[in-house]
């Protein structure tokens, strides 16, 4: 039997990292994790194909929450 914690999917140190921002789609109302570190998750919204300039991307991080980045 293994010490190794069972409720893990894998090393802390392999966790995929968090941007704290998410993106909304002005046309539908979709709301997204942006989870590329350059953001080519906002270059539209994949769920009604609405251009890159009708996506808003804001922070989560703690003391921002809900601020436009852009």
């Amino acid at each position: 039997m293994s010490d190794e914690p069972t409720d893990m999917h894998g090393p802390t140190e392999e966790a995929q990292k968090t941007t704290e921002l998410y993106a909304r789609c002005k046309v539908c109302g979709a709301t997204w994790q942006v989870q590329s570190e350059v953001n080519t998750d906002t270059m539209g919204c994949r769920f009604c194909n609405a251009p890159a300039r009708a996506v808003t991307i804001l922070s989560e991080a703690p003391g921002f929450g809900g601020t436009v980045v852009r």
